[in-house]
């Protein structure tokens, strides 16, 4: 299962291989090509960093953290109509 939060959810659908540093791409990378590989795998909505956050590089501002960001999460939960801790598959 994995832990993500809102706004990744549709980062992940137009995910093309570009991100903020190699070690995100390649976590990113991975993590698509086993949801694409594995329709069935169970997702976690969560609030504030996730899986994906972990590999955000140490160049500065994290902005997983950010309140803007937090708004993106919301705003994206509440248009697919999912919930904090809802589990997806």
């Amino acid at each position: 299962m994995y832990n993500l939060r809102g706004h990744h959810l549709f980062c992940l659908l137009g995910y093309r291989g570009m991100g903020y540093s190699q070690e995100y791409v390649e976590n990113m990378t991975r993590l698509h090509q086993n949801l694409r590989d594995n329709p069935q795998t169970w997702i976690q909505i969560v609030k504030g960093p996730d899986q994906l956050c972990e590999k955000y590089p140490n160049s500065g501002i994290y902005h997983c953290q950010n309140d803007n960001i937090y708004e993106k999460d919301a705003a994206i939960l509440e248009i697919l109509e999912l919930k904090i801790g809802q589990i997806l598959y």
